[in-house]
């Protein structure tokens, strides 16, 4: 609304207010996958027409700046931190490893809410299988996962790969319709591009402990998408009509 709309000096101003206290909200999370989210939604928002130039400039940042961007994030702005002694980092990685071993050992699924389970019987297979080198310069986790801290891994384990594959079908053919209409379903696009990095990078989709989780979310920027369709399909009858 602050970049492609007309808005009076009242609305400016709680615009700008809100964006700033959700961009200050964003940096105290010190959530990784909130500060990914945040750069990626804001370079997504300039494409347009009417501001044409800023995604060339953003491309031309891309190379420059990636590195000590995404070392701040991954490191969490602590700079003496290794990527691999980060006990947090190894957890996320070795549940990816151990997600994979699941699901090859139960194609069709463990059934809802089981992965907790699972994983400690599958954990030391899971460790075995990351690559050697990986293994000889990380710091092991002391606890166990109750999740996957990956949706699609998290519902591959639990529901089976079938599953998983389509439901990256339906996200897939979401944002095919998002951009169809990319005008009017911008904000979408960008909705469900976040919901993918949040849900696949972090373990938001689970530590929800009762509040509405991001997935619920998800599936009524799908119904929007369809809702815009419909809105666009019923414009173009009446013009049709009126000829």
């Amino acid at each position: 609304m602050i970049l492609y709309k007309k808005n009076n000096i009242k609305e400016k101003i709680f615009l700008f207010i809100s964006f700033g206290l959700f961009s200050l909200a964003t940096y105290m999370t010190y959530s990784r996958g909130a500060w990914l989210c945040y750069l990626i939604s804001v370079g997504i928002i300039f494409i347009s027409k009417k501001y044409r130039y800023v995604p060339l400039l953003e491309l031309l940042a891309i190379p420059i700046a990636f590195k000590p961007v995404m070392s701040k994030i991954l490191t969490r702005g602590y700079a003496t931190t290794s990527f691999f002694m980060s006990q947090s980092n190894m957890a996320r990685i070795q549940a990816y490893f151990t997600s994979f071993v699941m699901m090859i050992a139960h194609p069709f699924g463990i059934g809802g809410g089981s992965y907790g389970d699972m994983y400690l019987k599958y954990a030391e297979k899971g460790y075995l299988n990351m690559p050697d080198l990986m293994r000889a310069n990380l710091q092991v986790a002391d606890y166990s996962l109750e999740h996957a801290h990956n949706l699609l891994l998290q519902i591959g384990v639990e529901y089976g790969i079938i599953v998983m594959i389509l439901f990256i079908v339906i996200i897939v053919n979401r944002l095919s319709a998002a951009l169809k209409d990319y005008e009017h379903n911008r904000g979408i696009f960008a909705a469900i591009i976040v919901f993918i990095i949040i849900s696949v990078l972090t373990g938001g989709e689970f530590d929800h402990k009762g509040v509405i989780t991001p997935t619920l979310i998800l599936w009524l920027l799908f119904g929007m998408t369809i809702l815009n369709s419909k809105k666009d399909e019923r414009n173009t009858n009446k013009l049709n009509t009126k000829k």
